[in-house]
């Protein structure tokens, strides 16, 4: 996976209608995660899962995978693990978390009621019952609705995604955070350690924590940072861990880390000292000195500029806006606006990003 994000090749999830045992190539070049690679999905239930679906075609839902496979190996522990990993999202209608979500009026899950379904019908089909009407039982036989469920959030879905599949395939939980991290950070995972003066700022989310005691009793922490490129180890001790706790105590915060290595003589090494910690949600707001926008000359229309006119009165704040249009003989003409300032939150990000036909960056005060 890891050489995979190194040559930028797409892993795609394990949809049950396309994966296979293995990971898989397909046309585009993309890569299938394997349905075996799931944890808690077993060598057997993967064979008979894709046996089956070779055999007498793709799946419609949940209800026909149980209704057409016997063996116990596709049991309620390989349908939740296959859901969370998001191997039924091509089924419409139905959330991942709906799947394994308890129903408050009877308590089971909607895996367990699929599982449920399939036993029963296939009981009917075997015994061939009729209803007094004249009815098959199977034609009167409903499948179980999908219970109404509070919807997880991005980084939920995605944490729990991870935890069985060790990598996250739907999306990234920094995906949100590509702006701030490309605007306000100058070092990631593979670049950091190359960055020995100066400040460094290294965005990410908490990947993993463990609290522990020094032989003198008093609490520290490892924890690892990871971001788009990989995954770092950082350590806080004595009074840096009692300023930082909150942020590390808990896997899943996104972060920003601002610090500086310095060289410790007695090891002959340098040794990263994390100078502060702020949570990456805010910190466009917070830091953001200008917003630079740069567009080609032959793009600009009276549309387009009334479209970013809009945003800029929609957004109303203190960030001043500076343009940059290029003509076609590369001649760069300079404009400040003096009218419009602006809050450069979501709705103002999403705005200008919704425009192909430009580009922007955020600007950052004492940017090392």
């Amino acid at each position: 996976m890891e050489e995979c994000k190194r040559m930028k090749i797409s892993v795609l999830g394990p949809y049950i209608n396309e994966a296979g045992v293995k990971f898989r190539v397909n046309a585009k070049g993309e890569i299938r995660f394997a349905l075996s690679a799931i944890k808690g999905v077993g060598q057997l239930a993967v064979d008979e899962l894709v046996k089956e679906r070779l055999e007498n075609g793709p799946y419609a839902d949940i209800f026909d995978i149980t209704a057409r496979l016997r063996s116990n190996q596709v049991n309620n522990k390989t349908l939740e693990s296959l859901a969370v990993a998001g191997a039924f999202d091509s089924f419409e209608g139905i959330r991942r978390e709906q799947y394994i979500e308890k129903d408050p009026m009877d308590g089971l899950m909607l895996i367990n009621k699929a599982v449920n379904y399939g036993q029963r019908l296939y009981q009917i089909q075997s015994s061939s019952q009729v209803s007094l009407f004249g009815e098959s039982e199977v034609e009167t036989l409903v499948k179980p609705k999908a219970p109404a469920s509070r919807e997880w959030s991005s980084i939920e879905r995605l944490q729990k995604e991870k935890e069985v599949t060790g990598v996250y395939l739907s999306g990234h939980p920094l995906d949100p955070y590509r702006l701030d991290l490309r605007s306000f950070a100058n070092s990631t995972t593979e670049t950091m350690e190359r960055r020995r003066s100066g400040i460094v700022r290294l965005g990410g989310i908490i990947a993993s924590s463990d609290i522990r005691f020094s032989q003198k009793g008093q609490k520290y922490c490892r924890f690892v940072i990871e971001d788009f490129e990989g995954s770092m180890e950082f350590m806080l001790f004595r009074e840096k861990f009692l300023e930082f706790e909150h942020f590390v105590q808990n896997p899943g915060h996104l972060l920003m880390i601002t610090g500086a290595y310095k060289f410790n003589r007695y090891r002959d090494e340098y040794r990263f000292e994390i100078h502060a910690m702020e949570l990456l949600d805010g910190l466009r707001e917070k830091y953001t000195s200008r917003i630079d926008l740069q567009l080609k000359l032959d793009a600009v229309t009276s549309e387009l500029t009334n479209r970013v006119k809009a945003l800029c009165v929609e957004n109303k704040g203190d960030v001043p806006v500076y343009i940059k249009v290029v003509d076609a003989d590369n001649n760069v003409l300079n404009l400040t606006s003096n009218k419009y300032r602006v809050l450069p939150n979501r709705s103002f990000i999403e705005g200008l990003s919704a425009e192909s036909s430009l580009t922007f960056q955020l600007g950052m005060t004492h940017r090392a």
